[in-house]
């Protein structure tokens, strides 16, 4: 199996960074324009007060809207022939299962149910994905269930009685 590492959001963040830059000093110059019109009564490049009004409010959406793009760069799935890893919006924290110790995958409507062997149970929300890596992610999940039933199987097979 070979390595595959999905991001959740693809963003480009050099030009996020620019953007968030670019609204910073759109912002300073509306608040510093209004300031100096509303507090000293001086009006800069004789510009009116609505257009100061207009470069704060659209600079500081900007930066909101900057800086949740540039958060979003967190949120991924990925995998090897040992473990899964995942950061979804719904998990506060990155999720490392190695795929050992996994005892059972049921798929649901919208997620994923990972049993482990220490009996805690893991859900993978694939429904954040679009079609061509949302299908690749759920061949990966059927992959490693039909790896585990025939494991389960030739295990019983064999004789040997093992409780997973």
């Amino acid at each position: 199996m070979e390595p595959k590492r999905f991001q959740l959001y693809k963003t480009n963040s050099q030009q996020m960074r620019f953007y968030l830059v670019f609204c910073i000093v759109m912002t300073v110059l509306g608040l510093a324009g209004l300031i100096s019109e509303l507090g000293f009564n001086y009006r800069i490049f004789n510009l009116q007060t609505s257009l100061f009004v207009m470069l704060a409010f659209q600079g500081a959406i900007g930066v909101y809207i900057a800086r949740n793009n540039l958060d979003n760069n967190k949120y991924f799935v990925s995998w090897d022939e040992n473990e899964l890893n995942y950061h979804l919006p719904n998990n506060s924290e990155p999720v490392n299962i190695r795929l050992t110790e996994i005892r059972k995958i049921e798929r649901e409507p919208q997620k994923i149910r990972i049993k482990r062997k220490t009996g805690e149970v893991k859900y993978f929300g694939f429904t954040y994905f679009y079609f061509p890596a949302r299908t690749t992610i759920l061949d990966f999940f059927e992959g490693i269930k039909s790896n585990m039933e025939t494991e389960q199987k030739q295990v019983k097979d064999n004789g040997i009685i093992k409780k997973v």
